[in-house]
């Protein structure tokens, strides 16, 4: 079996072999979440100046399961040809305003990917990098568009404008909803199917379910809130659950410590701290597990 690197150089060969000549293959490296680095190819069609970005390591899983490379890239050029021509809307101005908001990471795991990336922190949680996006649909496909600062020099946005903007549109958007509610509709079973005091957070743009925009860049929220405890369950949802309802703050750090460990995947864990809002500031409750950049693929 190849290892990763000679997979890559493999199967970039056979997409180059796959597609058009008309077509643009070429690749860059792309840091994710909690400075994972991925190898992305990225296929561009004629007369265009956006392409379709597959990564190296999701078909190297395909190769390791025992599908042969030339028919990872012969399924992977058929699905960027099936969605024909890409596009992308104009970032000017207006549509980044219009359109921002805020999503969430651990700051120090994802200091590399943040270099270009104008993020805050919130106050209280100091850890959270609070990181502006935009949502795009390519090709059919939901697809998120990170802000970076370059962005703003184009479209001649200050930093005021795009945190006023971004704060302002996430907050029409972050919403607290029972967990059981969540649960009743992911199910289809009745809410008092499911005994919990959790509450989580959703986003009233994508429905029911959980979203990734955050609520620690919604204050307008945050100070309607009765005292509560925030878990930090992943990178896409906080879960939330009232003072009144919490017998130890330490049994709740130890709970967010299992999931980080056994559940969540290492590239989307948030943090390792419990926080309070009370009065609607935000306060590190507990301090648990430092986060750790993610290199997941990189001894393969």
């Amino acid at each position: 079996m190849m290892n990763k690197a000679t997979f890559k150089d493999v199967i970039i060969e056979e997409i180059r072999r796959a597609v058009p000549s008309s077509y643009d293959v070429s690749t860059r490296e792309v840091v994710k979440s909690n400075d994972a680095v991925y190898t992305g190819i990225t296929i561009t069609p004629p007369n265009s100046n956006v392409g379709a970005t597959v990564y190296v390591e999701h078909m190297y899983e395909d190769y390791k399961s025992g599908i042969a490379p030339e028919v990872i890239a012969e399924k992977t050029v058929s699905i960027v040809m099936d969605e024909g021509q890409i596009s992308v809307p104009d970032f000017d101005k207006a549509f980044i305003l219009d359109n921002v908001y805020y999503r969430m990471a651990n700051a120090e795991a994802n200091q590399r990917r943040f270099e270009s990336v104008p993020v805050i922190n919130p106050a209280g949680a100091e850890d959270i990098a609070l990181y502006p996006a935009i949502d795009v649909t390519v090709a059919g496909r939901a697809g998120v568009i990170v802000i970076q600062n370059s962005h703003l020099e184009g479209a001649d946005i200050s930093l005021d404008e795009l945190h006023t903007a971004a704060q302002r549109n996430t907050e029409s958007r972050v919403q607290i909803t029972k967990l059981s509610e969540v649960l009743a509709g992911i199910t289809g079973m009745p809410e008092e199917a499911f005994d919990s005091p959790l509450y989580v957070t959703t986003d009233k743009k994508t429905g029911i379910g959980t979203g990734d925009v955050s609520l620690f860049g919604a204050p307008s929220i945050l100070a309607d809130l009765p005292t509560m405890y925030i878990l930090p369950s992943s990178v896409h949802e906080l879960l939330l659950i009232p003072e009144s309802q919490v017998e130890s703050p330490e049994h709740l750090a130890n709970l967010v410590a299992e999931v980080n460990v056994y559940v969540v995947e290492r590239e989307d864990v948030l943090s390792g701290n419990i926080y309070k809002v009370e009065d609607g500031k935000i306060q590190t409750a507990l301090v648990g597990l430092e986060v750790e950049a993610s290199n997941e693929y990189e001894n393969e």
